[in-house]
């Protein structure tokens, strides 16, 4: 009697996985961390309360942002290895956790802990948060990397437009301390529901060939090229943004409102700017769309500088912050296709320090001019030059790459 034949194994395909849940998960956590673009609404309220001045409230947010930085350079290697979920769920924690002692500071007039608690642990929250989903969805989408990572990112740019409303609404009618005891539970439902959807595992594709593969990427000009590129793209945004209704009113000569309502558009603008042009690079190419932030960026300061008609400044004002917004969204895929997608979150946390100084750099330039000059129309010319520059660093990143990509 013949053998039986021995069964093959079973053989199950794996599950398909839905990247358009993962990127909905990833704007979700995204949005949450970006409610610390509304910290402006928590100013006033706290001067109310506790009698704190603006350049004391000023350093909660400063050492939120350096910490983001900080806290992702970190602990970038750590996202690399533990994976999308694992980084979420530590996210959620220190946010929910920077929430609570937020509101407990508030409670109870303590100003250490209010930097403590929003600064630097939830400051922690934010860098673990903003690598979290970013290898993944360059996984999940492979054909377009630049809108996978734009989404994303495009929820951390929209914070301001929905938290910074519902916050000043909730303040009125429960108050600082308890809003804060709200938006922790609310957070964390959120954010913990993202980190379950990152649960996946995705396939690396094969390694992207790129001339930084040899020696460690922070040695290598591909590395600081990136760095000088959102240090100097962020430094010009984000003092445009910090002195943006003085400026309105002085430049342009818009009334208090009317540079209130322009400001309001800051978010809707900074988050477009993230989704548009970050789609827009999968067809011109990374390099491309970067050299087109720079020159167009030069291009509105130069404009904001020349030109004193309302609609025309606006217009070039809310330009240039879609290139601010667009800079951070186009980043990640950058970084993707030089160093590899498995180096990912390393690389990136790396470069975010970019954030933390340009944050601390642009805001002062911007402030520091005003005063001596006594206006902004000297400020302005100048950060047009700074953008020339980082165009010319563009091109001088194009120019290595292909050369090294002829001798491979």
């Amino acid at each position: 009697m013949p053998p039986k034949p021995i069964p093959k194994p079973e053989t199950r395909n794996p599950k398909p996985v839905n990247r358009w849940r993962i990127a909905v998960a990833a704007i979700a956590l995204h949005l949450c961390i970006g409610s610390v673009y509304a910290y402006s609404v928590l100013v006033q309220p706290l001067q109310d309360l506790h009698g704190w001045g603006r350049p004391q409230t000023a350093l909660a947010f400063s050492l939120a942002i350096v910490c983001l930085g900080l806290s992702a350079a970190v602990f970038g290697r750590a996202v690399e290895r533990r994976g999308a979920r694992w980084a979420a769920g530590v996210a959620a924690s220190c946010q929910v956790a920077g929430l609570l002692g937020t509101g407990l500071a508030v409670h109870l007039g303590s100003l250490p802990l209010f930097y403590l608690a929003y600064g630097v642990v939830g400051g922690v929250g934010l860098g673990f948060g903003y690598l979290a989903p970013v290898a993944l969805l360059v996984r999940s989408f492979p054909d377009r990397r630049g809108l996978a990572t734009g989404m994303a990112i495009m929820g951390f740019g929209l914070g301001a437009l929905v938290f910074g409303p519902a916050m000043t609404a909730l303040f009125a009618v429960m108050g600082v301390a308890s809003t804060f005891l709200l938006l922790a539970g609310i957070e964390a439902v959120v954010m913990g529901l993202a980190a379950l959807a990152f649960g996946v595992h995705v396939p690396p594709p094969a390694r992207a060939v790129a001339a930084t593969d040899g020696p460690a990427p922070w040695t290598t000009v591909p590395f600081w090229a990136l760095w000088s590129m959102l240090f100097l793209n962020v430094m010009c945004g984000i003092a445009l943004i910090s002195q943006a209704a003085p400026m309105l009113r002085e430049q342009a000569g818009l009334s208090a409102a009317a540079a209130t309502g322009v400001v309001g558009l800051i978010g809707l603008f900074n988050g477009g700017g993230r989704l548009g042009w970050s789609a827009l690079s999968d067809r011109l190419g990374r390099p491309g769309v970067w050299a087109v932030f720079f020159a167009l960026g030069a291009a509105c300061f130069a404009v904001m500088a020349l030109v004193r008609d309302p609609l025309v400044f606006q217009a070039a004002f809310l330009i240039a912050i879609t290139c601010y917004g667009g800079g951070f969204a186009c980043m990640p895929s950058f970084i993707a296709d030089l160093f590899g997608v498995d180096r990912l979150p390393r690389i990136q946390g790396l470069i975010l320090t970019a954030w933390s100084a340009a944050g601390i750099a642009g805001p002062v330039l911007a402030a520091t001019l005003r005063e001596r000059t006594g206006s902004y129309a000297a400020m302005l010319p100048i950060f047009a030059v700074v953008l020339m520059i980082g165009l010319a660093v563009v091109l001088l990143l194009r120019a290595h790459t292909a050369r090294r990509a002829a001798t491979a």
